[in-house]
């Protein structure tokens, strides 16, 4: 477990952090609703995260980025809604399903309709390491499939019997948090999956604007 509250903890923590992503091994991190288990989304990661969960792999996982530029980097289709509601609510608890355009990713990251839900978190130690590794990292509530998720690093690392591919990083205690909403923005009109932390009513009148 390392300590990743503070500026300088994360500071710290961070090449330990790198290198472990780097070897395709899995995190478990803090952001502003739940903690995370994270990995680099290729299907080296993917198989790690679904192994651990114990989770349906034809469930798609999400990945934070740093920007909605990124995901265009990646090759997504950013249109004009998604850059609205990106001004209203990033970074923050807002996870919107991108169309894949021209991206070629892994099929444990792509829905059923051909969409990636992205999110970029406001939590600074998650902002921080997607930014310092330059690339998505996936994002997944850290509990087993199907069970409650954990806000603590100590809960985590009972329940996952800390093993030598899981790093937890301590964000302490968080407070207890909806989960992000989740948009689908890959059909003609915007589609609501998941109203979580922003309500629909806020969603929508940032739509309208």
């Amino acid at each position: 477990m390392i300590p990743f509250s503070s500026d300088q903890e994360i500071a710290a923590a961070m090449p330990r952090v790198l290198a472990h992503l780097e070897a395709d091994r899995l995190i478990a991190y803090p952001t502003e609703t739940l903690y995370g288990l994270g990995a680099r989304p290729n299907e080296a990661g993917i198989e790690a995260i679904d192994r651990l969960k114990r989770r349906d792999p034809d469930k798609p996982l999400l990945i934070l980025i740093s920007e909605l530029s990124m995901a265009a980097r990646l090759g997504l289709e950013v249109r004009v809604e998604a850059a609205r509601l990106v001004g209203a609510f990033w970074p923050g608890p807002l996870t919107l399903v991108l169309p894949m355009g021209d991206a070629v990713l892994p099929r444990g990251i792509v829905g059923p309709n051909g969409g990636v839900a992205v999110r970029q978190s406001s939590h600074r130690g998650a902002m921080a390491l997607v930014s310092a590794l330059d690339a998505p990292l996936i994002s997944t509530s850290a509990n087993r499939s199907g069970g409650v998720p954990l806000s603590d690093a100590a809960a985590i690392e009972a329940e996952f019997g800390g093993p030598s591919e899981l790093l937890v990083l301590d964000g302490g205690r968080l407070h207890p948090s909806p989960p992000s909403t989740v948009l689908d923005l890959c059909g003609r009109v915007p589609v609501l999956i998941r109203e979580g932390a922003i309500a629909w009513s806020d969603v929508k009148k940032a739509l309208a604007r």
